[in-house]
């Protein structure tokens, strides 16, 4: 070997392993990014069912004292049930033209 091939080389193997050792630690600093995001979400869920159950624990103290009207009113929106299957509906036909690769476009 010639020493100009011998100091190619080593160049090219130095960039090779710095372009190694920058994916790793964006693979790390990626992960750390997935954890972090998961960790928000299930505080934010834990901080928003303790919301939750403070509303329901005052609810029959609000109802019993008359400053709730219609508090059966949720369960009676039967418009909110027949949109939700309709919407249910289109989900499972544009997944199933996404499976069966059919469909207008």
């Amino acid at each position: 070997m010639n020493p100009g091939q011998e100091a190619t080389k080593d160049r090219g193997t130095a960039l090779a392993e710095e372009r190694t050792d920058l994916a790793l630690q964006r693979t790390i600093v990626a992960g750390e990014r997935t954890l972090m995001a998961w960790i928000r979400t299930a505080l934010s869920m834990i901080g928003f069912g303790f919301t939750i159950y403070k509303f329901f624990q005052y609810l029959p103290e609000q109802i019993a004292a008359g400053g709730v009207r219609r508090p059966q009113a949720p369960r009676n929106l039967s418009i909110t049930f027949v949109v939700a299957i309709f919407v249910m509906l289109i989900g499972v036909i544009a997944f199933y033209g996404v499976l069966l690769r059919s469909g207008p476009f």
